[in-house]
Parts: C-alpha cells; structure tokens; sequence
C-alpha cells in the first residue's frame, strides 16, 4: 500500500473540523441553516492570522516584500506607497544607485532636530527617515521624511510585512502547511468557545502541545546558525 502526502485543506473542510471540535458536527449552533458559517470563517481566519503574525513577527522573511518609490524633496513628506503600512516598515534604503543601495535608519520625529548627519562615501550623504501621520481622511496613508533635505528626486525601496492571507471562498485553501491543519481547526474552536469559558481543558492543552511544535518548527526556517569551517574527519 503506497502512502501519500498530507494536502491542505480548503474552508469547507476546516469549517467541518471546527464544527467537530465545538461539538457541533451538524451546526445548529454555529451556522444558520448550515448555509452561513460567518462566525466559524471568522474564527478560521482570526487563527490564521495570529499563526501569520507570530511568523513575520520572528521571520519576517516570510512576509518581506518590496517596494520601490520616487521621493522629491519639494513633495515632501511623501506618501509611502499604497500597500504599506507604517507599523509593516521593516527596512528602506535609497537605491538611486543601482549598485550602491544605502540603508536608511529610523529616527524619532521627536529627536530629528537634533540629528547631525555625517558622511558616506564622500558625496553620499548618511539621511535618516521619519514616519508622519496622514494628511488628509485616509487612514493609511502614511508619510516619509528624510533628513537632511534631500537634494531633488531620490528614489527609496522599502521592505515591509504584507498583510496576512485569509480565505473566504469554499474552495479555498488554508495558506499554512498541511501538517498545521489540526493546529488552524483547534485554535478557532477555542476562539468560539472562550467567549462562554466552554473550553476544556484537554483542548486547550492540545492547542499547546500544536503551537509549541509550530514555533519549534518556524524556527527552523531560520537557516544555519553558523557555517561549518572545519572539513569531515578532522
């Protein structure tokens, strides 16, 4: 007999998981004729962010993505582009040098008076940035400042933390590794059940058990600790 491998599991089969764990295999309690899973898709997806979060929060390679955008000095501060959020910001540069990208450092709004910038590379200037709030109604729409002032147009590339994936349609597929199913389905039952303190005490030391073993394993993502400079056998 051939073995096979463990597939991800679409909304519809997590959903029937979850209603198992509340004990609720038919949903009367958490569904509305079994047509309407709002708060059990609720729950699913609260879970899979929080697995999302404590992944990019440690390895934020697991999220990292970029961005490129113009900064003009007479423009500024500049929006940072549509997709970032402030509290995403993981790193900016400024790569109007294609082969000399410079990494810019975070300073306080509240220290840039004091900022006195040194040099790098004789002509480059070492700029720091600072993140201002928005201007106008649009809540994400966060600004860049960099100092000193910078001379004309630069261009900066910024890394940040996208979002995390939910999913919506029944066919979805959860956007976490097979072997973390078990672990999706048992943390939203208890995020449906804590409400009321129904929770046994044997789910929530299986949820234990199943995230420990996901931090374990997301560390190993990490790579290498250290590189081995001494040849086999000796």
């Amino acid at each position: 007999m051939a073995a096979s491998r463990k597939a991800a599991e679409d909304l519809s089969e997590l959903r029937s998981r979850v209603l198992r764990e509340v004990g609720d295999p038919d949903g009367d309690r958490w569904s509305v004729g079994n047509t309407d899973y709002t708060d059990v898709d609720g729950a699913i997806n609260d879970q899979l962010v929080e697995m999302a979060n404590q992944m990019a929060a440690d390895f934020p390679g697991e999220a990292l993505l970029r961005a490129t955008f113009t900064y003009t000095e007479s423009s500024a501060p500049v929006e940072l582009p549509a997709a970032v959020g402030a509290e995403a910001i993981y790193k900016i540069e400024d790569v109007s040098s294609a082969n000399l990208p410079i990494n810019i450092e975070y300073i306080s709004p509240l220290a840039v008076e004091d900022y006195d910038p040194g040099e790098v590379f004789g002509s480059y200037y070492k700029f720091r940035y600072t993140l201002l709030g928005p201007s106008g109604a649009d809540v994400d729409a966060y600004r860049i400042q960099l100092y000193p002032k910078a001379s004309g147009s630069m261009t900066l590339r910024v890394s940040y933390i996208e979002a995390p994936f939910i999913i919506s349609l029944t066919s979805d597929e959860a956007p976490m590794s097979p072997r973390w199913t078990e672990l999706i389905s048992v943390g939203a039952a208890l995020k449906l059940l804590r409400r009321d303190g129904e929770a046994t005490d044997i789910q929530l030391m299986a949820h234990q058990r199943l995230w420990g073993a996901f931090i374990t394993q997301s560390q190993r993502q990490r790579g290498p600790k250290r590189i081995r400079r001494r040849r086999r056998g000796m």
